[in-house]
């Protein structure tokens, strides 16, 4: 029995002889927060407080923070080695998730209030201090200009005085010490936004976890979890696209004001009034591109939740797919939805398109009717008004053109954003256990458990359980027991609080503990799968994992013992593996409530019964604790104190086993079912000493693969193939480029128009029209080539990705299953969701951005250079110094973003992980525990994106350093060389070398940042270039056979081995079997003795290389046929039901061969016509329907598929005895002519079988007919 274990006593005995790792013998002694490391990888959260005051004062000191300083041992530490983790200084506190996440918590989430005017709110005070950033920014963009019509009119003046070396130096100094400014404002206004936009995000990414781990279970299924992936990996990450650049919806309407308050004192009011029309002509523009891009938006983001909650099924469900052959029609499904997302982006990228064709012909607008109506005025143009005007022009582009429509779809985005988290963040809550009662309903003290007219809702608009009456005392056993869909787990779930109580009064008292039907298993150690974040005591440890039959399976696994690493959901545990590991969860806890939700169905029968009266029996571990248990074996009900009978979701009846037994059940059919469970006694005995456990599990540190941080450059096969994916193939690319070039070329020709033109002195009436009328050819020219070039990239880009999105679901959908069972969901969702959406929406425009920008800075570079060839000597040293900044920057910072992006998968992982989990969080009443941990893999993640992004402005700003030694030296050698005649090509050099400071900081950093999300693009191609499973060498020989085979259903294993892995140890080993045509076969075995193997082999789930021997179906090798013919050609009833959302006739037939009278009445065979027809929905994973529902629906599917072979693996295991006497017969009238093998745990499932295989540690113990077996 087990005690109370609040205090630590000395171990009682070896727990080296059970399996339990002590190597480490801290493990015992702390709390135990292993699973904080989801998906095995690395999230050490340093705590040296030497080290955090040295990074903390890095960041204040003002010297560091303004020259970037305290980055540069961190890129220097690039150089030298790959970078990890370890090397990555701490977070100053207001940059981790507590923090931020705190500031959100103080607000009323339930009420009317938006998400957006929450996070202004909590937020306001840093958003306005970052703001004040931009005020010299401003100041010193409009001083620049000035500065160089200064200049200018200086050297104009050159014909009629002498030149003013001290005016002129003031002016040289003023534009230089501006451009300096401008620098250092400009990189810290963008880090710092982006830092705090990194803020918000995470206060988010907390709030709705924190959401996640409160809400209803029938509340949460009103959405589905792709939809809350989404939420976390796109909705909030608006929030922090918008605070980043959002300052700009102020700075953009202020600069553009004093912009044309300056134009009105240079060019005059009628000129400046035509620029304001032609500017307000434009804006509306922007605002309903906006609207539209937002409406589209939206749409896309539906499109991506049903896609991905697509991925996310394939993903639960992989195993059943490739048994079933139907990776087929899940690639059709998902493409299917593909096609409306994609035709969405299309629509969007044509908005995108007009946007940037604004942005780059916007200057050339603007310039075009300034001078135009100068020109009507009779006004001659002067180089020093032309060119700063055209330097305003250009300078306005980027925050009226570029930051403004951004800002207003970033608005649209976040208004979309908000209504979906506000829609989730409504959702009900759990309830509270007596949160309906006034007073207490309790009769005695006894009294644990009461319902009184409690009735209980899922959300629709039924009742699920309705008008209960039950009086539970302390210390009772309850077996609870009813048909499929009685609702025995609705009865647990509403007990749990995760149903909504409608009417009548429930009172819970005490601490519950909780085993759920279908285990949830999450990536990490068994040990941490056990503790869940308890306190690690060895006693009551030791005895638990006695008592759930554990210890065995602990000694198989040699060194690691309860450390073995299990995959996500377990994928590498035998169902009663993860039903035992559960239990011992739910043991451990010592609570005053145990909930058991059949869990000993999952386990052979032998080990059932020692469960049983080690565990739950009233002799065993809780007899003083109060036990409610469901179950479908009766002899487990007739040991309980109280037994309840469930029907239709209401009590059928109650009380003691023997008075139900004779009004219910016939005393016959008790006594049967009893004495079968002693048939194992007459089994020959079974040796355990050796358990096998999944040898694919003994490799323990390895099973979950760490997600590689690649090194070294972006493969440009991948980025060159992003181009080619058109039907115009690598001419398309060339395509692309001439339109780059030409569209370039068109512009600067414009503005070199500018200068011959206003270089004429003496200038006839049709001269000057002749003028006109080229520049408004050349302006209309960029208009055109800008919208052609931006709309044919997008279109290229988008091809691109989405042939690559397609080989990533091929890759995945026909890889191995080892590739599932080594990388968690959470990581494959993450790879699909946001890297995806880097791909389509964010990589394309920055891209775009950076190849652009590119050529306007080669073509000001070369313009500079042919108006003054003697620049050309300080261009080489600053090309090669820009190089060099680019390649040193490039290393640390591609290293940096993968981080970033390695850090960034745990957190989806432990975030889906946790969806998956809940009841069993809630009832364990770990949300703290899961809450803190999610804080630390968010920190974890940014501890790599504060140096990423650092190291982008690091680049930025001494690259602008650069510029300004370019500058100086355009000026200096311009003010030395320049007369009077040539002032004009002079003021579209300065023109030029002032934006150049700008621009090629941007280009710099835009294609590091293409660079950097290139790394999506790669982590997409690592998933597109997985060999399938047809390519493992098995198929060199493959067979074209009849359609009908196989025609008799014999089947027979040759000296077959089998491995999981090929460096593992064997889990069947040398099997020689023959089975005859419609021969019946029923298979058993201690879990673990290969009994599933057995069918892995059957369905080829393994790599040939880990095969020895072979099977022949039919005479014919099944590894000389194609794994999909193969499997296309058996049935099989799994041990776990599978539905994916859609219809219920789709679960049935997705390929749409038969007749919707076919599929009805493979319905009817099973009983299951009555209540559903063909055209009801199925929910995500089939959550509206019972586990025996789901499997009479497995079974109506094997009905319709005319196999020869059927393999059932404990396809009975969890449904009551009606529906498995159902089950039985229909496999015996619908199935007598096909060969079947049944692993069944019953004994009375394989009783009437022809012959009985016993497996025992991967080899065969006995095979022959029952009465010499049973």
């Amino acid at each position: 029995m087990i005690g109370d274990y609040e205090e630590r006593k000395p171990l009682l005995q070896d727990t080296d002889s059970l399996g339990i790792n002590n190597n480490d013998r801290l493990l015992n002694e702390r709390r135990t927060t292993s699973f904080m490391n989801m998906s095995n990888e690395k999230c050490e959260i340093h705590r040296n407080s030497s080290q955090l005051e040295a990074s903390q004062s890095s960041w204040t000191r003002w010297t560091h923070v303004i020259f970037w300083w305290w980055l540069n041992p961190l890129l220097r530490l690039g150089h030298k080695q790959i970078l990890t983790d370890d090397d990555l200084e701490d977070l100053p506190r207001q940059e981790k998730c507590l923090p931020s996440f705190q500031k959100l918590l103080m607000y009323d989430w339930s009420t009317t209030t938006t998400t957006w005017r929450i996070v202004l709110s909590a937020f306001r005070n840093e958003t306005f201090f970052v703001g004040l950033i931009l005020v010299p920014f401003l100041i010193v963009r409009l001083l620049q200009p000035l500065f160089l019509r200064d200049i200018i009119q200086q050297i104009n003046s050159m014909e009629s005085t002498s030149l003013d070396l001290k005016s002129i130096s003031i002016s040289v100094f003023g534009l230089i010490l501006c451009t300096i400014i401008h620098a250092m404002v400009f990189q810290q206004f963008f880090f710092r936004s982006a830092l705090l936009g990194r803020r918000i995000r995470h206060a988010l990414s907390s709030i709705i976890y924190q959401h996640v781990l409160a809400i209803q279970t029938s509340a949460i299924q009103q959405t589905t979890s792709a939809q809350i992936i989404n939420l976390l990996s796109d909705d909030i990450s608006k929030f922090d696209e918008l605070w980043t650049d959002g300052h700009f919806l102020w700075v953009g309407p202020l600069e553009t004001l004093f912009t044309f308050l300056i134009l009105w004192w240079i060019v005059g009011l009628v000129p400046t009034i035509c620029s304001v029309i032609t500017v307000l002509l434009l804006i509306p523009i922007q605002f309903v591109l906006s609207r539209l891009f937002a409406h589209y938006r939206a749409v896309k983001m539906t499109h991506a939740d049903k896609r991905l909650q697509v991925f996310s099924e394939i993903l639960h469900g992989c195993q059943l797919i490739k048994i079933y052959n139907w990776e087929k029609p899940m690639e059709k499904r998902v493409a299917d939805m593909r096609q409306h997302e994609l035709a969405t982006i299309k629509r969007a990228n044509h908005l995108r398109a007009i946007n940037e064709c604004l942005f780059f012909s916007s200057p050339c607008l603007f310039s075009c009717v300034t001078f135009l109506s100068l020109w009507f005025l009779g006004y001659h143009l002067n180089a020093a008004d032309v060119f700063v005007t055209l330097n305003y022009f250009i300078q306005l582009r980027f925050s009226l053109f570029r930051l403004l429509p951004l800002n207003i779809q970033q608005l649209s985005s976040v208004s979309v954003a908000s209504k979906r988290i506000d829609s989730f963040m409504k959702l009900e809550k759990v309830q509270p256990q007596n949160s309906m009662l006034n007073v207490s309903i309790y009769k005695s003290e006894n009294d644990i458990i009461v319902l009184r007219n409690a009735s209980f809702s899922w959300g629709n608009d039924q009742t699920d359980l309705s008008s209960l009456n039950i009086h539970i005392e302390s210390g009772q056993l309850v077996g609870i027991m009813g048909s499929v869909g009685a609702g025995k787990s609705s009865l647990f779930a509403a007990l749990l609080g995760e149903m909504k109580q409608i009417s009548g009064q429930m009172q819970v008292n005490g601490s519950v503990s909780y085993a759920a039907q279908s285990p949830w298993i999450f990536a990490d150690t068994i040990r941490a799968n056990i503790l869940l974040g308890k306190e690690m005591n060895e006693k009551r440890y030791t005895s638990v994992i006695r008592a759930c039959c554990l210890d065995i399976d602990f000694k198989a696994l040699g060194n690691a013992g309860d450390l073995t690493v299990v995959g996500e959901r377990g994928v590498n545990l035998s169902g009663g593996q993860k039903a035992r590991v559960s239990l011992a969860r739910a043991i451990y806890v010592d609570a005053d409530i145990y909930l058991f939700d059949d869990p000993l169905s999952a386990v052979d029968p032998k080990v059932a019964e020692q469960i049983f009266n080690a565990c739950i029996s009233s002799q065993g571990l809780l007899s003083e604790k109060t036990r409610l248990l469901i179950t479908h074996q009766r002899r487990f009900i007739a040991a309980s104190d109280i037994s309840v009978l469930l029907e239709g979701g209401h009590i059928e009846a109650q009380g003691p086993f023997q008075e139900l037994s004779v009004r219910y059940y016939p005393t016959s059919e008790i006594k049967d079912d009893i004495q079968r469970s002693t048939h194992r006694d007459n089994v020959q005995e079974i040796s355990i000493d050796e358990l096998d456990f999944k040898k694919a599990v003994a490799d323990s540190q390895s099973i979950i693969h760490n997600e590689t941080s690649l090194s070294g450059h972006a493969n440009w096969k991948i980025r060159y193939r992003l181009f080619t994916e058109t039907s115009l193939g690598y001419f398309g690319f060339y395509i692309l480029i001439f339109l780059l070039v030409v569209g370039e070329f068109l512009y600067n020709i414009s503005n070199y128009w500018l200068v011959e033109w206003t270089n004429k002195t003496y200038i006839t009436q049709q001269t000057v029209t002749y003028f006109a009328y080229i520049y408004v050819i050349l302006v209309l020219g960029i208009v055109v080539m800008s919208y052609v070039r931006a709309d044919y990239w997008f279109y290229v880009l988008l091809n691109g990705s989405a042939s690559l999105h397609n080989r990533m679901l091929k890759g995945i959908l026909y890889s191995s299953m080892r590739f599932f069972e080594s990388n968690p969901s959470g990581r494959i969702l993450n790879r699909a969701s946001q890297d995806q959406r880097t791909i389509e929406e964010i990589l394309p425009a920055i891209f775009f951005d950076a190849v652009q920008v590119f050529m306007t800075v080669l073509g000001s570079v070369i313009v500079i250079v042919l108006i003054n060839p003697l620049v050309s000597i300080v261009v080489i040293p600053l090309i090669v110094a820009t190089w060099y900044l680019r390649n040193f920057h490039i290393v640390s910072g591609r290293q940096l973003r993968r981080l970033e992006s390695v850090t960034r998968s745990p957190v989806y992982a432990f975030f889906s992980s946790s969806l998956d989990g809940l009841t069993t969080i809630r009832a364990f009443k770990v949300q703290e525990d899961f809450k803190k941990t999610f804080f630390e893999l968010i920190d974890a993640n940014t501890r790599a994106y504060v140096p990423m992004l650092a190291s982008n402005h690091w680049l930025g700003f001494h690259l602008d350093l650069i510029v300004i030694l370019f500058q100086m030296a355009t000026i200096i050698i311009g003010v030395m060389t320049c007369n009077a005649n040539t002032s004009a090509a002079l003021a579209l050099a300065l023109a030029y070398s002032i934006t150049l400071s700008q621009r090629l900081a941007r280009c710099m950093q835009q294609l590091a940042e293409t660079e950097i999300h290139m790394t999506s693009v790669e982590r997409i191609d690592e998933y597109a270039q997985i060999s399938p499973e047809e390519d493992d060498g098995g198929n060199q020989e493959t067979l074209e056979i009849e359609s009908n085979w196989p025609s008799l259903g014999e089947i027979e294993f040759r000296n077959y081995t089998m491995r999981y892995r090929p460096e593992l140890e064997p889990v069947l080993c040398n099997i020689n079997l023959h089975i005859s045509p419609m021969e019946k076969i029923g298979i058993i075995g201690r879990t673990g003795a290969g009994k599933s193997s057995l069918f892995q082999a059957l369905f080829r789930l393994v790599e040939r290389a880990a095969v020895n021997g072979e099977i022949f179906i039919d005479g014919i090798a099944i590894s000389r046929l194609k794994r999909s013919h193969l499997r296309s050609h058996l049935s099989a009833i799994p041990q776990t039901p599978v539905l994916f959302s859609g219809t219920l006739r789709y679960n049935l037939d997705p390929f749409d061969i038969y007749t919707d009278e076919e599929c009805f009445n493979a319905l009817k065979d099973v009983q299951l016509n009555h209540f559903i027809g063909l055209d009801m929905p199925v929910t995500e994973y089939g959550k509206n329907f019972s586990v025996g529902e789901c499997q009479l629906i497995c079974v109506a599917r094997a009905l319709l598929k005319h196999s020869k072979i059927l393999l059932i693996d404990e396809a009975t295991a969890n449904i009551d005895h009606e529906t498995d006497a159902l089950i039985q017969k229909v496999i015996a009238d619908k199935f007598r002519d096909r060969t079947i093998l049944t692993i069944a745990h019953r004994l009375n499932t394989v009783a009437e079988s022809d012959r009985i295989l016993v497996m025992d540690q991967g080899r065969i113990a006995q095979f022959d007919v029952p009465n010499k077996i049973l």
